[in-house]
């Protein structure tokens, strides 16, 4: 049985067509496509198609072949694979385990976890495509492929992976044995006065280096590093509560686009090897924040930046869009500091946050602010600030925000009111509208830069947001059907099914048990026992 990768999902396991996985220098989508991609180091995105197919398949003998689902696991940055079938009532289960280091770009690791809950031993094989067009250097345990491509320089490629085992194995009873495969890469642009046999060697010798140093490495350190890398980049959060109503963005979509953003993203900040120099280059463009992010707030839909991809082609044009985007609505530095800063920067877009020289202005539209919205650390120098947007009992909508690190000061539309200190504890403001408009929120490190703002936005009328409409509530819970509850329906109809069903039965006993004068037999003996009394008397 083959276990190929067909289906990706995080929240629906028959919606997406993708998975993918990546770290800005190597990149893969596992469900078709499954080949190495590879972004310059000058480019924009992934430009070189390797036609190297690294992923290997388990194939278990004497059972019918069937498919696995595949997880985005935006959390770890990873894709999960998993198929189970039965063997004596036992549920045998392979679990794989693919990601693009995200510390160490130019690695890829796979993991194969194979369980065997049943009391028969069980036995399978390992396959994986043989590279085509590819130059092959046989040494030691696993030879090295080279390969030259022509993308608008000469770039040649040496790719090294672990070797596949050609015997059958056998997995014991009531065992679980667990799998790693890995490939290391590097490339090299070729000058045209480069020497192509030298250059072959020197990239050859590179990845057995690096090949050697990475199998010296634990397992579980590997995967440790790999995964707080990722949550790092998590740390800035973005959640909305879920509706129904038409053309609706969900947390679903946001966080599916915002790791395929990232995937597709260098993280020179955390990356092994990176150079105190370069490193410092990299901090001081996340600190260039002014004037990012100017613009509306990019949650509004549909939009070419919210899509389900039914192609691999469908998801790095949607990426470049995003990454156009936030170039040049201000967002220049912080893309070019790497995965760290195209985070913020997607936080700030679907906040419509503007950093000026002295504060961050919050500019969403109140009229919009009708579901339940929550942000998580967002930077503002060395402090991060998290706001939630809620309504109340009789739908307007107020604001909370709590930070950690240095204290923040915060006002609302105007801010004819005195600043509120941000700390740890939450700080309820209330949502205002002003005559012009001014942004709803503004927060900044320094107490009397809010108090002078006052005497400078020169508004002439401050109020409360008005209420939502029931209706616009109504369509996020329900959907564009809006109304009762769909069980408040079926309780009725069921109801009227079940007492019209008593009352047909009801006449129908009537009818079977009456006689041809309009009495019933009990009535017809009292009237004949009362005329019989009569009579006596």
């Amino acid at each position: 049985m083959s276990i190929p990768f067909l289906s990706d999902q995080n929240y629906d396991l028959k919606s997406a067509k993708v998975s993918f996985i990546g770290n800005g220098y190597i990149g893969m989508d596992v469900v078709k496509d499954r080949q190495i991609l590879l972004a310059l180091n000058d480019s924009k995105g992934f430009t070189i198609s390797t036609s190297f197919y690294p992923l290997v398949e388990l194939e278990m003998n004497s059972v019918a072949k069937q498919s696995a689902h595949v997880l985005s696991d935006f959390n770890e940055g990873n894709s999960k694979a998993i198929f189970c079938t039965v063997v004596e009532n036992k549920c045998v289960c392979a679990n794989h385990q693919i990601y693009m280091h995200r510390t160490r770009p130019n690695v890829l690791v796979q993991e194969i976890r194979f369980s065997n809950p049943s009391g028969s031993a069980l036995d399978f094989t390992f396959s994986h495509s043989q590279p085509s067009g590819w130059d092959k250097q046989e040494s030691g345990s696993a030879p090295v492929y080279l390969r030259t491509f022509d993308e608008n320089a000469r770039v040649m490629v040496a790719i090294m992976c672990s070797s596949v085992p050609s015997m059958q194995f056998t997995v014991k009873p009531r065992r679980e044995e667990v799998f790693r495969f890995s490939c290391v890469l590097q490339h090299e642009i070729m000058l045209p006065t480069s020497d192509v046999s030298s250059t072959k060697l020197r990239l050859a010798r590179m990845v057995r280096q690096q090949f050697s140093d990475l199998n010296g490495l634990l397992a579980n350190d590997l995967d440790k590093e790999h995964k707080d890398a990722w949550r790092k980049l998590n740390e800035a959060a973005f959640n909305i509560s879920f509706s129904k109503a038409p053309n609706a963005l969900n947390a679903d979509m946001v966080n599916l686009t915002k790791y395929a953003l990232l995937s597709n993203v260098r993280a020179p900040l955390v990356e092994v090897g990176t150079e105190a120099a370069t490193r410092a280059i990299y901090e001081t463009r996340l600190e260039k924040t002014e004037l990012c992010y100017s613009g509306h707030s990019t949650m509004l839909t549909p939009s070419k930046l919210w899509q389900s991809w039914g192609s691999l082609r469908d998801l790095l044009k949607t990426i470049e869009i995003w990454l156009m985007t936030l170039e040049h609505r201000g967002c220049m530095n912080l893309v070019h500091a790497g995965a760290h800063g195209v985070a913020e920067a997607f936080l700030l877009s679907l906040t419509a946050a503007t950093f000026t020289h002295h504060r961050l202005e919050i500019t969403l539209d109140p009229a919009d602010l009708h579901r339940h919205i929550r942000v998580e650390n967002l930077r503002i120098g060395q402090t991060k600030l998290s706001l939630m947007f809620d309504l109340d009992s009789s739908y307007r909508t107020n604001v909370k925000l709590w930070s950690t690190g240095s204290p923040l000061y915060a006002c609302s539309a105007g801010c004819v009111e005195s600043p509120s200190s941000i700390g740890g504890s939450p700080v309820q403001l209330a949502i205002k509208i002003t005559k012009p408009p001014t942004p709803i929120l503004f927060i900044s490190t320094e107490k009397l830069k809010l108090e002078q703002l006052k005497d400078t936005l020169h508004v002439i009328g401050v109020e409360d947001a008005p209420a939502h409409d029931s209706e616009t509530i109504a369509l996020h819970k329900h959907g564009q059907n809006t109304g009762l509850p769909t069980i408040f329906w079926v309780v009725l109809i069921f109801m009227l099914v079940a007492f019209h069903l008593f009352l047909f039965k009801l006449i129908y006993s009537e009818w079977k048990n009456s006689s041809n004068i309009p009495y019933t037999k009990l009535t017809k003996k009292m009237l004949l026992k009362r005329n019989s009394d009569f009579r006596d008397h």
